[in-house]
């Protein structure tokens, strides 16, 4: 977000930034003035965006308990040794900002290769905290449904394969014992996998036994 709303700054006017009073510039664009503007980047959202200039905050969707802006305030030294002493994107998941902790994001504002100021996207800790939580919760919530779906799946198809399973040991069983009249399930029959077709060997061993039995009867006669 701290990236695509520099490049934003930079479409809209491709001056430099400088400090009019107490007013952020970019250009002919009062940054400072302009909080509508601002504002829309961030509209639905937790996050907030700052404009620096040097150290002090020039620009900010950032409010106080009264509802002010929190301009001419400083960012911490950690901030400002990284930033604009070193020219480094700084990244933290607890940067204290209006007595509250937010994940942050600094990155370098410039007037061609000169660090000028940083522009800040982040949202308070406890936002995001609570963001993580309930994303965390939704996943643990499908981990149970899909555990669920998945024993109740296994269990039917257990239950199935153990009821082809015994029609099959019938049916080989009342051949062994002579019964060429037993009945083999139809729904076993049909099944489309291994089992399905050992049941329907059976079913054309029995036959082709009964078969054979009627011959050598017709042959007896």
């Amino acid at each position: 977000i701290a990236r695509s709303v520099s490049a934003a700054y930079e479409a809209l006017d491709d001056g430099e930034y400088y400090l009019d009073g107490e007013n952020l510039m970019k250009g002919n664009l009062n940054v400072t003035a302009q909080t509508a503007l601002l504002d829309s980047y961030v509209a639905g959202t937790e996050n907030e965006i700052t404009f620096f200039y040097g150290d002090i905050r020039r620009a900010t969707t950032i409010l106080d308990a009264s509802g002010k802006r929190i301009v001419g305030t400083p960012c911490t030294d950690v901030v400002y040794k990284a930033v604009i002493g070193h020219g480094e994107v700084y990244e933290a998941n607890s940067v204290p900002i209006n007595g509250e902790n937010y994940y942050a994001a600094y990155l370098p504002m410039k007037n061609g290769d000169e660090v000028v100021g940083m522009v800040f996207c982040g949202a308070p800790q406890a936002d995001v905290t609570a963001y993580i939580t309930s994303k965390a919760a939704a996943m643990l919530s499908a981990f149970v449904i899909v555990t669920i779906v998945s024993i109740v799946v296994v269990s039917l198809s257990v239950y199935s394969l153990s009821k082809g399973i015994k029609a099959a040991e019938k049916a080989v069983l009342g051949l062994a014992g002579g019964n060429l009249a037993i009945e083999i399930d139809e729904k076993s029959k049909k099944r489309g996998d291994e089992l399905g077709d050992m049941v329907r060997g059976v079913s054309d061993l029995k036959d082709k036994l009964a078969a054979v039995a009627v011959e050598f009867k017709f042959k007896d006669a």
